[in-house]
């Protein structure tokens, strides 16, 4: 904003004591910023460029002219000495000279793109880009108004001159240039007009930008405020719609109230984020959204031990990372309300749950409750025997939960092999360490430091449940000790691989 002032007859830096200590470092910072252009890689259709001697000739034919340029004018100005003694024409030329550092506006668009890039919610990105027109509109009626006021300062009849203001203070010649400047696109009105050859050659010319500001600026606003309220709207139709379905229907009021909670609190997680599958997706290859969709989901696999040690692998086969991202797209997730049960005592387990988001409350018979949040998980056993759930998982807050299906799992697996011999002295391994345990528990972890003992720890004494004591009783055709990967003998091959049971 102190750039355009710089067409106006006043010091800058008696009015802002700083200005002079900003104006330095800004000098520095563009100098090293040009050093560091011919090194900065840059986008072009997709692709990443980072090879320097493509990029250093990048730069010299985009901005490189502008910079250097900018930046001698700059260092002459801040560091040099010039004897203009009287001469008006040099000394509007030198202040003429400090308007190109104007042209380095073309590269806030790229920082504008970037931060609006960093906003999840379309609402947000909406309200941004509303402020960005606002500020964009404010500035130009800022250039305006330092260049009328740069007019009226010079030699001759001005308005300054005609209309009174030259011996007003410094904001108030301001002020009355911005409403100048305001006046031209139609907000309020003025008795300051043109009174020379010049002004009125500017009054022209402000006339036409003018006309091309206001019609974009109106457009834009228009566009983004009616996108703004269309998404507003939408849940308040929808939320509408919903309470008169629950009045209708005569639902409990408790249970409206937790269906009402949970649906609010939906809909805007889903407007904040990004989405669960954005359609520009669509245009990736298979392998690309089979890469992404491992990714996504990458921290929850390395949960599991058996799949940590595949991923740690230095020398990874393209089989066994087929197979892992095969694994990834059976991942499904969905939400859970306040109070939601995720799974109950007796229950076969059918599937291995990871805690994505919020907090979930475990009890196992007596015992005391045990709270799962962030990076927990439960039912690990199911992917390698035969269970049923010991003790109740239920929903204490909007929760995310993410699932890993057993039945998918085993599939993944079948499809290698060599993954799937590995998966059977694994699952052998994991049901002997299972059988070991004195307390068994829906949320232990097998190769996790300590699991058993914060088990114990956190559940406390209790009587041990009607399902641990069957499977105390039961010999070797137990659940726990036939792991779901069996050994079958295949003639006349002398190899065999085991097999989902």
């Amino acid at each position: 904003f102190g750039i355009p002032m710089q067409l106006v007859d006043v010091d800058v830096a008696t009015i802002f004591p700083r200005w002079e200590i900003v104006t330095y470092f800004s000098v520095i910072y563009w100098c090293f910023d040009i050093f560091f252009s011919f090194f900065t890689g840059y986008l072009e259709k997709g692709t990443l460029i980072t090879d320097c001697r493509t990029i250093a000739c990048h730069y010299l034919q985009t901005w490189f002219l502008i910079d250097i340029s900018i930046s001698i004018i700059d260092l002459l100005l801040e560091f040099g000495s010039f004897d203009v003694g009287d001469s008006a024409t040099a000394t509007r030329f030198l202040r003429f000279l400090r308007l190109f550092r104007m042209l380095r506006l073309g590269k806030v668009s790229r920082v504008s793109a970037f931060l609006q890039d960093q906003f999840e919610s379309e609402v947000a990105s909406i309200q941004f880009s509303l402020a960005l027109v606002m500020v964009a509109m404010i500035l130009v009626e800022h250039v305006i108004a330092c260049v009328w006021f740069g007019l009226g300062g010079t030699d001759g009849r001005t308005w300054l001159t005609v209309f009174g203001y030259q011996e007003n203070t410094f904001f108030e010649k301001y002020y009355a240039c911005v409403r100048w400047a305001l006046a031209q696109l139609g907000f309020g009105a003025t008795a300051i007009e043109a009174v020379s050859e010049t002004e009125g050659m500017y009054s022209n010319v402000v006339g036409f930008i003018s006309l091309v500001t206001s019609s974009s600026v109106i457009s834009s606003m228009t566009s983004l405020v009616g996108a703004l309220h269309r998404s507003r709207s939408e849940e308040t139709q929808q939320l509408g719609q919903l309470r008169r379905f629950l009045r209708q229907n005569q639902v409990d009021p408790g249970l409206s109230e937790r269906i009402m909670r949970f649906l609010q609190y939906t809909y805007h997680e889903r407007a904040s984020s990004a989405g669960d599958n954005p359609a520009i997706l669509s245009l990736l290859s298979v392998q690309l959204q089979n890469e992404l969709q491992f990714e996504r989901y990458r921290h929850c696999l390395d949960r599991i031990l058996f799949l940590r040690r595949l991923m740690d692998q230095e020398d990874l086969s393209t089989q066994h990372g087929q197979v892992l991202q095969k694994i990834s797209m059976t991942v499904v997730v969905v939400d859970a309300a306040e109070g939601d049960t995720v799974f109950a005592a007796g229950g076969l387990a059918d599937a291995c749950f990871f805690i994505l988001q919020g907090s979930l409350r475990y009890t196992q018979m007596e015992r005391a409750p045990l709270t799962l949040e962030n990076a927990g998980m439960a039912a690990e056993m199911a992917l390698w025997t035969e269970w049923n759930f010991i003790g109740d998982l239920v929903s204490t807050s909007f929760s995310k939960i993410a699932g890993l299906e057993t039945e998918d799992f085993c599939k993944c697996i079948l499809s290698s092999p060599d993954l799937q011999h590995e998966a059977h002295g694994y699952a052998a391994e994991y049901v002997e360490a299972l059988n070991e345990l004195e307390i068994l528990s829906d949320l232990w972890r097998f190769g996790q430091r300590n699991s058993e003992r914060d088990l114990k720890r956190a559940l406390g004494p209790g009587r041990v449940s009607m399902i641990q004591r069957v499977a105390r009783r039961v010999a070797l055709p137990s659940c726990f000790r036939l792991p779901r990967w069996r050994q079958e003998k295949v003639a006349p091959r002398p190899t065999s691989f085991s097999s989902v049971k």
